[in-house]
């Protein structure tokens, strides 16, 4: 599809929504995120509760090799979206390894976190 809207002149430029909604990733890869869990798939509209968690090393290692295959391989696009929005920082603003994450770095909230995974 990628190459025949390219032939054509259509460029497509994914979204994987990162770090909002991610709530969806985690019961595949719960290691990776922030809160108690059990994490679910969200199936209703309102504020997940699954959030990537900053602190760990292995989040940004799954996102660097996520982009690389997903986005670099499928995509050969120079650019791609990330969404950014509908981030809910609750989960960041009460977990202390994330609070120390944030005096460590000099983030005054959750909603900051949120602009360094993307």
């Amino acid at each position: 599809m990628v190459a025949y809207a390219r032939e054509r002149g259509v460029r497509i430029v994914p979204e994987f929504d990162l770090p909002g909604h991610s709530s969806s990733w985690l019961p595949g890869y719960p290691s990776l995120g922030s809160g108690a869990g059990p994490f679910n798939i969200v199936r209703e509209f309102g504020d997940p509760e699954g959030v990537f968690d900053p602190t760990k090393e292995s989040t940004y290692r799954f996102l660097e090799a996520f982009v690389a295959e997903m986005v670099m391989k499928l995509f050969p696009d120079e650019y791609f979206h990330i969404g950014g929005d509908e981030v809910s920082p609750k989960i960041w603003n009460n977990e202390r390894p994330v609070r120390e994450f944030m005096k460590s770095h000099k983030i005054a909230n959750g909603r900051r976190v949120a602009s360094l995974l993307q």
